[in-house]
């Protein structure tokens, strides 16, 4: 699948004149907010700085009712 395919799928054009001249979206491509959690995403250059971030975050995370952290290393 190459990039002009994808553009003419997801009309790529009318996305950026949409964004240029601020027209509205039909209502039938409009969908209803959906409630997310608020998310922080940091990266680092090595997992040695990850883990140094670490333990001076746990202690600001813990201070957050229900707020908690993942760490994904390696892709698979």
């Amino acid at each position: 699948m190459d990039a002009g395919y994808l553009r003419s799928l997801l009309n790529y054009d009318a996305i950026i004149f949409q964004e240029d001249y601020d027209l509205e979206l039909p209502d039938e491509l409009i969908g209803t907010a959906k409630e997310k959690d608020p998310v922080i995403k940091i990266t680092f250059k090595n997992p040695g700085d990850l883990e140094k971030a670490e333990q001076e975050l746990k202690p600001i995370i813990n201070k957050y009712e229900g707020a908690f952290y993942s760490i994904t290393a390696n892709e698979v």
